[in-house]
């Protein structure tokens, strides 16, 4: 078990360093290029401001998901400090995906400009998922409650 939240942690914090990565080297650059490419500064600023916002939250989903990990390891899955930290993580999500919607300006943008089109299907696609991952995380937060709820009342009995 131990190895498995180690493996999980160790993802965590690769996919956060390369989160920093893109934060400091790819997208200040953003606004620069899309301003060239297709002359709306408002636009690209939008979308600037949208990726730096799911990038903040994706930060404060994958330290929520840290501390539910380090939660885990330790044997306290079902307790109300582990269904909190699951309901922070997947506000994060929700903050995320909302960050994203930030993104429809600039497909828009695209789509009238006709250029590039795969890029469009690729925003949308981020959004999408960072949708469905907010799904799945507050259906599984329903499930935690319900097995917490059940957990206790078996405890009561005993």
């Amino acid at each position: 078990m131990k190895l498995r939240s180690w493996f999980l942690q160790a993802c965590l914090v690769g996919a956060g360093a390369f989160a920093i990565m893109c934060c400091v080297f790819i997208f200040p650059r953003v606004p620069e290029h899309f301003v060239y490419q297709y002359h709306n500064l408002p636009v690209a600023v939008i979308f600037t401001v949208g990726l730096y916002g799911a990038a903040a939250a994706f930060f404060a989903a994958a330290c929520y998901s840290s501390r539910l990990l380090s939660a885990l390891t330790h044997r306290q899955a079902f307790t109300i400090r582990t269904l909190q930290l699951l309901s922070r993580a997947k506000w994060g999500v929700v903050a995320m995906t909302g960050s994203l919607f930030l993104f429809f300006p600039q497909i828009v943008v695209i789509l009238i400009q006709g250029e590039d089109p795969g890029s469009a299907i690729v925003f949308t696609g981020m959004v999408v998922i960072a949708a469905v991952v907010a799904v799945f995380l507050t259906i599984l937060q329903r499930l935690w409650e319900t097995a917490l709820q059940i957990k206790d009342a078996n405890d009561a009995i005993i």
